[in-house]
Order: structure tokens, then sequence, then C-alpha cells
């Protein structure tokens, strides 16, 4: 059985709504040993065949070089983290957060901008909203569309992957863009796996509550440029390590002297004890960045379920393609495309939902007269006929 190791932030237990992947851990146990990978040591499980990291924050220089390394023995790395961390336990709110993997990202060819898009065509959310009635203002709930929710289907997501090609629809949430270095990624092929529409637009702004009163269309200000934002990529090839020529983190928090690491990354090519740096990969390693840090956390799978009502599982399925890809699994991969969405037509604007939510009333109040007048000639025809009957005794 394939090993997944997974990096995922500990859950707060004390704040409602905190980071939690209970639901992503039973998905890929069923297929997979799943175990918790603990980076401080600089290592990665040497029996670990996937390297899974989601919403990293502050990574340290020997939790960032055992990625590094994992990925530098053509394993294969997925890491799902953005500049933003989005709470959702009393209101919508976002703060910064870094990951520590900027530079380390840069040095791949990609880099994710300080911004988060917004898409018209995206999912509903349950949304509070105040109503006056009678001069008190009641709160109630209600699904609204929210742009921070791109809805991606259709070319959105990528034909040419396994990952994407079968997936049908993803909704993603709260991501960022991801601009691609093409000299930086040298010879290594990128494939975008998921953009937004084109008609998206991003913005720095961390107010994520909608106000659709000012903004009735989509409850937030356009901005800047409209057009389409690659937001998850995949990278495969041979990588240069990061700390290709660099002494090794590992002897430098040691104490190792600076011979002993000269010596070391002298060796690093075909030296892969304690303190060696591999400074190429081969051709299998594998590099999946998204740019959202909750798309696959219990809070985010449930608010998307409640809007759908339906369990949604599309993230979980994103992750077991790529998972499956890495690896080199098709039957799997052919045999999750054929599940079925409970959501298959396209979204349409409120103007167009109430067009058809009138129309509907209108036809149903319709159908009620035209029986009421095939009720009322029917009662005129047999008052004659009992009229006629009565005449001729």
């Amino acid at each position: 059985m394939k090993t997944v190791a997974l990096v995922a932030p500990k859950p707060n237990y004390m704040q409602q709504g905190g980071a939690s992947y209970s639901m992503l851990r039973e998905v890929l146990s069923k297929n997979l040993r799943v175990v918790d990978e603990d980076l401080s040591d600089g290592k990665v499980s040497q029996d670990a065949d996937f390297l899974l990291v989601m919403a990293p924050e502050n990574l340290s220089n020997k939790a960032l070089f055992a990625i590094d390394q994992f990925l530098m023995r053509g394993g294969s790395v997925m890491i799902a983290t953005s500049p933003f961390a989005v709470n959702i336990s009393q209101s919508l709110s976002a703060r910064q957060q870094q990951s520590g993997l900027d530079k380390w990202l840069a040095h791949y060819g990609l880099s994710i901008a300080p911004r988060m898009v917004l898409d018209p065509r995206n999912a509903a959310l349950p949304l509070p909203v105040e109503r006056n009635v009678g001069g008190i203002t009641l709160r109630e709930v209600r699904m609204l569309p929210y742009p921070y929710f791109p809805d991606l289907r259709g070319n959105q997501l990528s034909p040419d992957n396994p990952v994407t090609a079968q997936l049908g629809q993803l909704t993603l949430n709260w991501a960022s863009p991801v601009t691609i270095d093409s000299k930086q990624a040298g010879n290594r092929d990128i494939s975008q796996l998921l953009t937004s529409s084109a008609d998206s637009w991003s913005s720095a702004s961390s107010n994520l509550v909608p106000d659709y009163r000012g903004y009735p269309t989509n409850g937030f200000k356009l901005e800047g440029k409209q057009q389409s934002y690659p937001l998850a990529v995949a990278e495969t090839g041979s990588f240069d390590s990061f700390y290709a020529g660099k002494p090794s983190p590992l002897l430098a928090d040691n104490g190792a002297t600076n011979t002993a690491n000269t010596k070391s990354a002298a060796k690093a090519d075909t030296d892969n004890s304690f303190g060696g740096v591999i400074a190429h990969s081969p051709e299998s390693a594998r590099l999946i960045l998204v740019a959202s840090n909750g798309f696959a956390s219990d809070a985010a799978l449930q608010l998307e379920s409640q809007g759908l009502s339906t369990y949604y599982t599309k993230p979980l399925d994103f992750i077991q393609n790529s998972i499956d890809w890495s690896l080199e699994d098709p039957a799997l991969l052919a045999l999750r495309g054929r599940t079925q969405l409970a959501r298959t037509l396209l979204g349409m604007k409120l103007e167009q939902q109430q067009y058809w939510e009138y129309l509907n009333y209108g036809l149903v109040l319709l159908g009620l007269v035209l029986i009421w007048l095939w009720r009322r000639q029917v009662k005129i025809s047999d008052l004659r006929r009992y009229q006629q009957i009565l005449a001729e005794v």
C-alpha cells in the first residue's frame, strides 16, 4: 500500500472553524496509508511515496530542506498555500500568512500574488442577511452567489492533464493568482491545472463580507482588469535543488564546522547520508501547487456542502487524482472519473435565476386559472343538462 505523508496544521478545538482535515484523512485512508509528517527534523519518512503539505505557515529552514530533498529524490510534492488565511468562526475575515515557501517556489519559476481571485461564475454560500420588517431588523441566512468561490468547469479544468480531465467541476475557495516564470522553470513542463474564468478580477482587500446593497450583481467592487488567472499548476521534470552548493541545514543546526559543510556540499550529487545535499532530481519528480490554503479543510467542505445541499467531495477527488497521477495509477483515475456530480448544470446569474423562478410561478398560476375555467365550464354544462331533464319531466 502506498504511503502519503501529510503535513497539516493541528486543529484548534478552542476556536470554532479552525483548520482541520479529518474528512481528507478519512477519504485518503480508504486506499492509502496516511501518516502525519513532522518536518522539524529536516527529513521526510523514507517509506513516503507522496508528500502533501496543507496550509503551511512559517516553515523553518530545516522543514523547507526536507521538502526540497524529498523532491530531489524523485518524489511528488503537493502544496496548498496562499498569502491569506481565512477565519470563518464568527465572521469572514482574512489575515496575512507567511508560508516560508516564497523563495523556494520562485527558484522553480512559481510565485503567488498577495491577492485573491473573484469570479462572477461562482458557487453559492450561506450568508447572513439583515431584513427590515415593520421597523424590526431580522437576521436570516440566504444562499447567495459568492465570487471568492470560483466555480471551475469545462476548459477551466485542464483537459490535457489526467488530474483534471475527468473531474467535471471544482469549487476553489479564497484562491490567489499563480505567476509562472518560464525562464526560471527551464525545460520543465508546467501545466495549468485550474484557471478562473476570463471575467475574473483580483483584490488585495481583507474584507470578505459581500455588500449586495452597494454592489447588487456580485457583492464586491470590480477592481482592475478582468482576466483569467492560473490557480493551480503542476510542474514535472528534472529540478535543481534550492540548496545546491549550499551548506546543509542539518549540519548547520547541529554545530558542524564550515569545513564539514563544504565537503558535504561537494558530495551533493552522490551522498544522501546525514548532511548530504542532493543537487538534482530525476525526471520523475513532480511539484503540484494549489494557491489556496484551506480548499480541502473540513470547514471549507462543510460550507460548500451547505451551498449544494449535498456532501461535496470534489476537492478531495482532486487531491486523490493528483496522488494517483503522481504514483502512476491510471486505473483509479479512470474509475473516479465516472463519479457523478450532484450539480451538473452551469451556474446562472441572479437575473437569470429570478427570470426562471418568476416564470415557474407564472406557469403555475396559469395552470390554476385554466383548471378553474375548465371546472366552471363543466359546472355550466352540467347545470344546463339538469335543467333540460327537469323541463322534459
